[in-house]
């Protein structure tokens, strides 16, 4: 994504989840949103819960990053989400923690 595309774009940033990890998680969402922040128009922190596709599919973001750590969010199986949830996957979120 370029950077005039984030400008224009809806990021959530995806963290937490049933994983051990989850604190850590979180951290790094943090992060991930002061490094954003004042570049995408709109970001959004979300929780990994069980109503995750139904807030996914109703913020209707422009890309999603997964901010995951432990097993459960480095799986291809959650990446395959995404078409579902029609937004992309940011592709560095799949690289090994």
């Amino acid at each position: 994504m370029t950077g005039n595309a984030l400008a224009q774009a809806h990021v959530v940033i995806l963290q937490g989840g049933p994983s051990p990890e989850a604190e850590v998680s979180r951290s790094s969402a943090a992060g991930l949103e002061q490094a954003l922040t004042g570049l995408a128009r709109q970001l959004t922190r979300l929780e990994v819960d069980r109503d995750l596709t139904a807030n996914l599919l109703a913020l209707a973001p422009d890309v999603v990053f997964p901010a995951l750590h432990g097993p459960r969010g480095r799986t291809e199986r959650f990446k395959a989400c995404s078409t579902f949830w029609a937004s992309p996957m940011s592709a560095a979120a799949w690289l090994p923690a």
